[in-house]
């Protein structure tokens, strides 16, 4: 399961996230907060068959919800994220195609 924390100004604390369904691995590896009440994580996560897929999450101030991604490749990761605005990110990582080219990978909201 992804593991978020938040900052209570005296001590963390665990903010639930979601995994996708199925999904036995699942992590967060970015981070971009455009106010304290909007924020969008990016990392990737094991589909039940193997494949390794990006995740996206958005914090709405209180809990996670799942973000869809394009699904361009066979395997792709997001590693790194910022948020301009509250609707204007963009995330970035890798993708691999199905004859195992692999490519820089950036995704705008």
């Amino acid at each position: 399961m992804p593991l978020a924390e938040r900052w209570s100004g005296g001590r963390w604390a665990v903010a639930p996230t979601p995994s996708p369904s199925g999904s036995p691995i699942a992590y967060l590896s970015g981070v971009s907060c455009a106010s304290k009440t909007v924020c969008t994580a990016v990392g990737e996560h094991v589909t039940s068959s193997g494949n390794y897929l990006a995740l996206a999450e958005y914090w709405n101030g209180s809990a996670w919800r799942i973000q869809p991604t394009a699904r361009p490749a066979t395997r792709k990761g997001l590693f790194g994220v910022w948020c301009a605005t509250a609707g204007n990110c963009t995330a970035v990582g890798s993708a691999t195609r199905k004859d195992d080219k692999g490519n820089a990978l950036a995704e705008q909201t």
